[in-house]
C-alpha cells in the first residue's frame, strides 16, 4: 500500500510541475504585459509621491517611503492577482481551455494551483521594479529586518489571494462587463481585508 501511496505524491506533483511549467510559460510568452506591469506600478506611486513633495505637503523620510514601498506592492499584489489571475482564470473559461484542462487534467485544483505558484513568481517581479524604481528615483534600498517572515507574509498573501481570486472569478464569470467589479474590487479588497 505504501508503494502506491508514493506513486500517487510522485504522479500529484509530476502534474502540478507541468502546471507550473505551463503558468510560466504563458506568463512569460506576452512580454508588453509584463513590460507595462514592470513600468506601470512603479510610476504612479513615484507620480503620487513626487507630486505631494512638489506641492510641499508632506516631507518624505526613509522609513516613510519605504512604508510606501511596501503599500504599493501590497496594492500590486491584490490588483495583478484579481486582474492577472483571476483575469485569466475567466478568459480561460470564455475561451473553453479551462473545459478542456477539466478533461485532460485529473483534477482542476491542480490546475489552480499550479497557476496560482506560476502567478506567485511572476508578482514578484512586481517587487523587483518597485525596488528598483525606488532605489533610481529615490536613492532607498529595502531594509528587510526579518527575511524569513516577510517570506511567510508572502506565501500567505498569495494564499489568501489566490483563493479569493479563485472564487472571485467563480462569481463573475458568466458577467459580461467584470471588469467594473474587478476594478472596485482591487480597491476595497486591502480595505476588507488588509
Amino acid at each position: 500500500m505504501p508503494g502506491s501511496r508514493e506513486g500517487l505524491g510522485a504522479e500529484v506533483f509530476r502534474e502540478l510541475s507541468t502546471e507550473v511549467w505551463r503558468g510560466l510559460r504563458v506568463l512569460f510568452s506576452k512580454p508588453s504585459a509584463i513590460m507595462i506591469n514592470i513600468i506601470t506600478a512603479p510610476l504612479w506611486l513615484a507620480f503620487f509621491i513626487l507630486t505631494l513633495r512638489g506641492f510641499g505637503v508632506l516631507t518624505l523620510g526613509k522609513l516613510i517611503l519605504q512604508l510606501f514601498l511596501w503599500a504599493a506592492y501590497a496594492f500590486a499584489l491584490y490588483s495583478s492577482w484579481l486582474w492577472g489571475f483571476g483575469g485569466g482564470i475567466i478568459e480561460e473559461g470564455y475561451e473553453d481551455i479551462l473545459e478542456n484542462v477539466m478533461s485532460a487534467v485529473n483534477n482542476v485544483f491542480i490546475h489552480i494551483i499550479g497557476w496560482g505558484i506560476a502567478y506567485s513568481i511572476y508578482t514578484l517581479l512586481d517587487l523587483a521594479a518597485l525596488a528598483l524604481s525606488f532605489y533610481v528615483v529615490f536613492g532607498i534600498t529595502i531594509e528587510v529586518r526579518d527575511p524569513l517572515l516577510l517570506i511567510l507574509s508572502i506565501i500567505l498573501a498569495s494564499l489568501q489571494l489566490l483563493l479569493i481570486s479563485t472564487i472571485y472569478a467563480m462569481l463573475v464569470i458568466r458577467l459580461r462587463s467584470n471588469w467594473v467589479i474587478t476594478d472596485i474590487m482591487q480597491f476595497l479588497m486591502p480595505a476588507w481585508v488588509g
